[in-house]
């Protein structure tokens, strides 16, 4: 139940925050040129389609956002959570695999592109943001097998550190490009929107 409790609250740290960053007219106005940058299949998207494929993506993380929120809290609040858990991991896996996989085709191809993925920045595709992608699709999956939250007693202290946890993981994977920047001296540093 804490496993499934921690992969919750960085699931949902990281969709809030994912989602927070777009829903801003500078955020979403990147992420959706990102997001046509970014597009995996054949040709270019028209403005329209780049603009239809943001706003369900965005609608996409919203729904996952809340799932997670919801089922984060009532385990920590030590309620049944009303969310059905499996979904909401499968959903956000299958979230996080296609954003891997669009990130690692505009590699493969050797396109510049950049994701804002959190929207307050635009940051180049690289494998620090896969390896987010990846550890964020691990979540998910752990999510998935491990036993749903609620299914055994578990301590509210033990429940609320295992909540802390995972926000605070989640919080990291948010930031990855700057802790990195901080301990290894990276590079590459995110561009700022409008900066």
């Amino acid at each position: 139940m804490l496993v499934t409790t921690s992969a919750a609250s960085v699931l949902a740290v990281v969709f809030t925050l994912a989602v927070a960053g777009k829903a801003t007219a500078s955020g979403f106005s990147e992420f959706r040129r990102s997001a046509g940058r970014l597009w995996p299949g054949p040709g270019q998207l028209s403005p329209r389609a780049q603009h239809v494929l943001a706003v369900g993506v965005l609608v996409a993380e919203a729904a996952v956002a809340a799932a997670m929120v919801l089922a984060a809290a009532a385990t920590a609040l030590t309620l049944p959570s009303a969310v059905p858990l499996t979904p909401a991991f499968a959903a956000a896996a299958t979230l996080l695999a296609a954003f891997a996989g669009a990130h690692a085709l505009a590699l493969a191809r050797g396109v510049p592109a950049t994701c804002a993925c959190f929207g307050r920045a635009a940051s180049r595709v690289g494998a620090l943001g896969l390896a987010r992608t990846g550890l964020l699709f691990g979540a998910s999956v752990v999510g998935i097998l491990a036993p749903p939250a609620g299914s055994g007693g578990t301590a509210p202290a033990l429940a609320a550190l295992a909540v802390l946890a995972g926000c605070a993981v989640g919080l990291l994977l948010v930031n990855l490009e700057d802790v990195v920047a901080l301990f290894w001296g990276a590079p590459a540093r995110p561009t700022r929107l409008g900066g």
